[in-house]
């Protein structure tokens, strides 16, 4: 299956409200933990990575400053807990950086979320921490 291009991404994310595709994400996320669950994995290996998307667009309230990206320095930062089981990394949860957030209330959010659904063995982060 090809993947759309981005123009065409976007337009189909502008159809939809911030409610509805959190609510497709969260129906998505419940049904794949439902499914790790039933194979009764007795402790996981997690590991947390950040991530920046630059931006080259208008203000967003979620554009943060970044690294020096090819003509920009905002990008979209996000942070995430992903499961390794099997050899498939599989994303948990996801958190927006923000201006005001501190890494410290993010990995503890996203441990707090992990540890609802899976007992955890381990805990890896990325080398930005």
């Amino acid at each position: 299956m090809k993947s759309p291009d981005a123009d065409t991404f976007y337009r189909r994310i502008d159809m939809k409200d911030k409610e509805e595709i959190l609510e497709e994400f969260l129906s998505i996320q419940k049904e794949i933990i439902t499914k790790l669950r039933k194979r009764r994995i007795k402790r996981i290996i997690v590991f947390i990575d950040e991530h920046e998307i630059p931006w080259y667009g208008e203000d967003n309230p979620y554009v943060v400053g970044a690294n020096n990206f090819n003509g920009t320095k905002l990008a979209f930062k996000y942070i995430t807990i992903n499961a390794l089981i099997d050899g498939y990394k599989i994303c948990l949860f996801a958190l927006p950086v923000t201006p005001f957030s501190t890494k410290e209330e993010l990995v503890d959010e996203l441990l707090r979320v992990a540890e609802k659904w899976f007992r955890i063995g381990l805990v890896l982060y990325d080398r930005g921490f």
